[in-house]
């Protein structure tokens, strides 16, 4: 339950993103509104290491809006997210930013209230998490408490695998998981596809994994866009989650 070197590699993507900064039960949440459709579903985005302060996490919220998502992403950092100047800097320590940003208080603090002032403004209304990198724990962590209709995490990090992937099917039997993994993952590598695969075969079509060769952990929010293969995995994982999404929180 770990982070690994590629957690803070990447490329800082080109976009002006259109959402807006809000205030939600108190914590600030970038909010990425669709032209069109109701708001009986938000889909809330786990951020990796770089919180708010990467402007590739708004320009993918922007993206999901596009596609008729309500998609909120709250700081889960309160402004300590790792900086986008250490990107790419060899060395880096995450022993002491780790130490102040468990997932268990950032869950409960950052997290939990916001959906909560969602649901208490729409009753009806359901939640899917996508969760990228250290977000898939938060992801992982709010299926666990049934908290979501629908999950989705990519390259997720902190994870106990497979011990939480039989933990979460066991208690998510009935909703729907999707992971996208890549083959240079340390925090979820290939050899932990194949038990992982097993532990959800009981959801059925519920249950998808996408594999994108040749990427890394991290591809799916900080890929280099100017390396062909790497660009077409991103818009990958993108697409299908997009049709994830339409498919499993109806």
């Amino acid at each position: 339950m770990s982070f690994c070197e590629h957690c803070v590699k990447g490329v800082v993507h080109e976009g002006e993103p259109v959402g807006v900064m809000e205030t939600v039960a108190g914590v600030p949440v970038y909010v990425a509104r669709p032209k069109s459709g109701g708001e009986d579903l938000l889909v809330l985005i786990a951020s990796d290491v770089f919180g708010l302060g990467l402007v590739n996490t708004k320009l993918l919220a922007d993206s999901y809006a596009g596609n008729g998502f309500l998609t909120w992403v709250p700081d889960l950092f309160e402004g300590d997210a790792v900086r986008v100047t250490d990107m790419n800097q060899p060395g880096f320590s995450f022993e002491a930013w780790k130490t102040a940003h468990e997932p268990g208080p950032v869950l409960e603090k950052f997290v939990k209230p916001v959906i909560a002032a969602y649901k208490a403004a729409h009753p009806e209304g359901v939640v899917a998490c996508l969760g990228f990198c250290y977000g898939g724990r938060l992801a992982v962590d709010l299926a666990l408490e049934r908290s979501t209709v629908a999950t989705s995490i990519a390259h997720p990090s902190l994870l106990q695998l497979p011990e939480d992937m039989y933990k979460l099917a066991s208690v998510y039997s009935d909703r729907a998981v999707q992971i996208h993994s890549c083959e240079h993952d340390p925090m979820f590598p290939p050899s932990a596809f194949d038990e992982c695969d097993a532990a959800f075969q009981p959801l059925g079509t519920r249950y998808q994994r996408t594999y994108s060769p040749g990427c890394s952990h991290g591809f799916a929010v900080r890929g280099d866009l100017s390396i062909p293969h790497v660009k077409a995995a991103k818009e990958t994982v993108f697409n299908s989650t997009v049709q994830f999404l339409k498919t499993h929180t109806k």
